[in-house]
C-alpha cells in the first residue's frame, strides 16, 4: 500500500513531477485524469484528432524518427515545437540562413534546391515526402543552411528548436542514429558525390 511519487530518470525532475501527486492519487482511485501538459500539447498539435496520446501515436506511425522515441520524450519535445502549414511554392528556409530549427514533414512534400558557388541558377538536389526530415546539416554542423527548401503543394511541418531536438537525440539513441545517418549520407552526396 506504499506508493512513491517522483521521477528516478534524472531528467527534468520538476517538470515531470508537476501535478504528479494529484494524477497518481486519481489513478489509484480508478478515475481518469488528463496529464498536466494535455491542453498545451493539444494546442501544439492542432491538425490531428483525439487525445495527445492518440495524436502522438498517429505521428509515430507516419514518421520513423518519432517512432523510435517514447511517448514521454515526444511530449517533452512537442512542448517546444510548433506546427506550420506552407502554401505550394512557399519558401520554408533559404540557403545561407542562420536558422537552426529541425523540420519534420508531417504532410505534403518539400523540394531542396542549392545554388552552387559561382553560378546564378538553383539546382534541385532532393524531394522529400511526408515522414522525412531536414535541417540536420545546420543542427549538427552549426553552420548556415546549405539549401533552400520549398513546399510542394500544401505542406505541414513540425518545427523543433535546436535545443529540443538535441535533447531528444540525447534521450533517444535510435533517434540520434537516424539523424546522424541522414547527415552523413546527405553530406557525402552534397560535398563529395553531388552527381550521385
Amino acid at each position: 500500500g506504499l506508493y512513491l511519487i517522483g521521477a528516478a530518470s534524472g531528467r527534468d525532475l520538476i517538470k515531470l513531477g508537476m501535478n504528479q501527486g494529484f494524477e497518481v492519487v486519481e489513478h489509484l482511485m480508478g478515475r481518469e485524469v488528463d496529464p498536466a501538459d494535455e491542453a498545451v500539447l493539444k494546442d501544439r498539435l492542432p491538425y490531428w484528432e483525439g487525445t495527445v496520446r492518440e495524436r502522438i501515436q498517429t505521428l509515430r506511425k507516419r514518421v520513423p524518427l518519432l517512432a523510435v522515441a517514447d511517448e514521454q520524450q515526444l511530449r517533452d519535445t512537442f512542448l517546444s515545437a510548433r506546427v506550420r502549414e506552407y502554401r505550394d511554392g512557399e519558401i520554408i528556409i533559404r540557403q545561407n540562413d542562420y536558422t537552426s530549427d529541425f523540420l519534420i514533414i508531417a504532410a505534403g512534400r518539400v523540394e531542396l534546391w542549392k545554388r552552387p558557388e559561382q553560378t546564378t541558377a538553383d539546382v534541385k538536389i532532393a524531394e522529400l515526402t511526408a515522414g522525412n526530415f531536414f535541417g540536420e546539416m545546420s543542427l549538427i554542423s552549426g553552420r548556415r543552411r546549405t539549401a533552400t527548401a520549398r513546399a510542394v503543394g500544401v505542406t505541414r511541418l513540425i518545427e523543433i528548436p535546436r535545443k529540443a531536438i538535441l535533447k531528444l537525440m540525447g534521450a533517444a539513441p535510435r533517434a540520434k542514429a537516424l539523424v546522424d545517418q541522414a547527415f552523413l549520407l546527405r553530406a557525402f552526396r552534397g560535398y563529395l558525390f553531388p552527381d550521385v
